[in-house]
């Protein structure tokens, strides 16, 4: 009956609102402790907190793709892992606003945990006086999710919201690069310090330390990424990409410098918070 009565209260509110999908912000409090009675007895059709709770889930997610087969199911950090994804299509990374460091960290073990499902970072949020570098951050730290922002745009300055139309523009240019390319995470002791993904003819890079940049060798179209507060990032060109242009922009998107590039290493002066983009001609 309780199980009922909450598969209801879902339905209803679809079906009465009309709404694209759901938050279940709930699943992480059913646990076993020390008193719990693990007994068919009182109407429970149950001994297993576990086993109750995947029939609840199962019905649940039944219930409302029946009503709605496209809808939106999100479950957020911490109870998330591969089982849920039979539950939902949405997962999002843990409550960090204002921390775009442990956003990229949570969002990189969810999209190494998660397959094809969406991982969401969560709320891009920071103080209008900041720099607009540093507000630019929070972007590129979530950059390989959706991002979620989560400022108030009559709050923040001018360039703030040139930083902000720059940056979401090149994730929907590149977002099936960024959500359905070859994922790689790297340095995990260190939180994950360079991220990329790539497909057959391109590869996005962010570096959030600095260290050298290894690209791959067999792409024509190469973006680096510069996630720190410091500018520069030092590059081992592979030989495709010998002798191509590269164009740098800052993080409002206004160039800063061309140039081309020599085979080995060498030194891209790209701002903080800015990006290099390299393409074969």
């Amino acid at each position: 009956e309780v199980r009922e009565f909450l598969i209801e209260t879902y339905a209803k509110a679809l079906i009465d609102w009309d709404i694209d999908g759901f938050k279940l912000d709930f699943i992480g409090s059913f646990s076993a402790k020390e008193d719990t009675k693990l007994t068919l007895e009182n109407a429970r059709d149950y001994s297993s907190v576990n086993e109750a709770v995947d029939r609840l889930m199962t019905d649940i997610t039944n219930r409302l793709t029946g009503l709605k087969p496209d809808i939106l199911i999100e479950f957020r950090q911490s109870y998330i892992g591969p089982l849920m994804r039979k539950y939902g299509n949405m997962f999002r990374a843990g409550d960090c606003p204002n921390s775009y460091h442990y956003n990229r960290v949570r969002i990189t073990d969810l999209r190494l945990l998660s397959g094809n499902t969406a991982v969401h970072s969560d709320m891009q949020m920071w103080h209008p006086e900041d720099p607009v570098e540093s507000a630019a951050l929070q972007l590129i730290h979530t950059i390989f999710s959706v991002p979620q922002l989560s400022v108030r745009i009559d709050k923040i300055p001018e360039d703030h919201k040139e930083m902000i139309r720059f940056w979401n523009s090149y994730w929907l240019k590149n977002r099936s690069v960024i959500l359905d390319g070859k994922f790689v995470a790297t340095n995990p002791a260190n939180n994950y310090t360079q991220l990329s993904t790539s497909d057959d003819s391109k590869q996005i890079i962010a570096v959030y330390t600095n260290e050298l940049v290894n690209p791959l060798g067999s792409i024509d179209k190469l973006d680096i990424i510069n996630g720190k507060m410091l500018s520069g990032i030092i590059v081992n060109i592979p030989k495709n990409l010998s002798g191509q242009n590269y164009i740098i922009y800052d993080c409002k998107g206004k160039t800063t410098e061309k140039g081309k590039l020599k085979h080995g290493l060498q030194l891209l002066y790209v701002p903080a918070a800015g990006i290099v983009q390299i393409e074969s001609y």
